[in-house]
């Protein structure tokens, strides 16, 4: 508690930052697509929580930015599970169940303005409003899940960086986890392409597995993914206490 009363300040100019980005952005793509139903709401979604959910995540632990701070943080008499804890449920959980509603909220304002603002003029609009219940019933089954565990694999990477960079935590972990997946890609692409090894096993399994084994499958290899980064996370906390 002592320490949400610290950052309370922060907190109030993030929220209003990501509710003047969903609104100035949702107002705009709007008022240039007169004819917009509920899935083209996928387009503004996904980046804006992508992209908020990051410079979110990507702000944990604020104490390990400076020496000074990240000392008088580490000598919080708490243990460590706490305090990654803590921050997990400040910086995922809380955002994950708060941004869809700041998202319903001021994109349906938009969307009101923007309609008013063409009725007024006398011209024809067909703008729907965003429902995430319509939204889901159009998705694939098992898709919600999968970009639910991916949104958090995604944020936990993030999260994980704050841990093990003092300084630009989430640029380097950018360029990280890019030198990674190309890494892993080229390696991948190597063996397969280049030393003609011959993989039917792969091409057999695509063919036979249906979307919703896929998305389940991805569903779990996600959150594999995610669970390894936290414990990453604390082990990298617990690191920095005994040093």
């Amino acid at each position: 508690m002592s320490t949400l009363i610290l950052r309370y300040r922060q907190l109030l100019l993030m929220i209003g930052a990501a509710v003047s980005g969903i609104f100035i952005i949702s107002f705009l793509v709007l008022y240039n697509n007169t004819n917009w139903n509920v899935a083209n709401w996928l387009g503004i979604i996904i980046p804006l929580t992508i992209v908020c959910g990051l410079l979110y995540a990507g702000s944990s632990f604020p104490s390990f930015r400076s020496r000074e701070k990240t000392l008088g943080y580490l000598l919080v008499p708490v243990s460590s599970f706490e305090k990654i804890l803590y921050e997990f449920v400040e910086r995922i959980v809380v955002f994950i169940l708060l941004f869809p509603v700041l998202l319903y909220l001021f994109g349906n304002l938009a969307a009101n303005m923007v309609t008013q603002i063409y009725q007024f003029q006398h011209e024809v609009v067909n703008i729907d409003h965003l429902s995430f219940i319509n939204l889901a019933k159009d998705n694939a089954q098992g898709s919600d899940l999968a970009l639910l565990t991916g949104s958090l694999a995604i944020f936990l990477v993030a999260f994980a960086g704050t841990v093990s960079f003092k300084k630009y935590p989430l640029i380097k972990t950018f360029v990280f986890s890019m030198l990674v997946f190309f890494t892993i890609a080229g390696y991948f692409y190597l063996v397969m392409e280049k030393l003609k090894l011959q993989h039917p096993w792969i091409e057999n399994f695509g063919d036979n597995i249906r979307s919703e084994q896929a998305f389940a499958i991805l569903t779990i290899v996600l959150l594999a993914f995610s669970l390894i980064t936290f414990c990453y996370s604390y082990f990298k906390l617990k690191e920095k206490e005994v040093q």
